[in-house]
């Protein structure tokens, strides 16, 4: 009994098997290839994002880094400016005290002199 509206039928195909069966091999041989393929960019991509990580972890750790001596250098700064500040002030009351020594001075001898009378 023959069923000829049954494409699947056994006795419909067998011209069909060889270059059914060579498209099924090449098929497999594609998929191979691509699973292949597939394996090499994963193992690539697992790479690049080791890769990157450790150059964003330098990156970082460079930014501390300069983060941290701009840091010592405004404090740096701040200090030196201190100091400055604290120069200039004394340097001011010195002048002031020289400036005030003469009257000073001749009111020391004023008051010795009338002392010793």
């Amino acid at each position: 009994m023959e069923h000829p509206e049954n494409p699947l039928h056994e006795t419909a195909l067998p011209s069909d098997w060889g270059s059914t069966l060579q498209l099924v091999n090449q098929a497999v041989e594609d998929l191979r290839a691509a699973e292949q393929r597939i394996a090499q960019l994963e193992a690539r991509h697992a790479e690049l994002v080791r890769y990157t990580t450790d150059q964003v972890t330098a990156v970082r750790a460079r930014v501390q880094a300069a983060d941290r001596r701009a840091q010592e250098a405004e404090d740096q700064e701040r200090d030196a400016e201190d100091r400055a500040r604290s120069s200039r002030e004394w340097l001011a009351r010195i002048q002031e005290g020289l400036v005030h020594m003469p009257l000073q001075a001749e009111a020391l001898r004023s008051l010795v002199a009338r002392v010793s009378l």
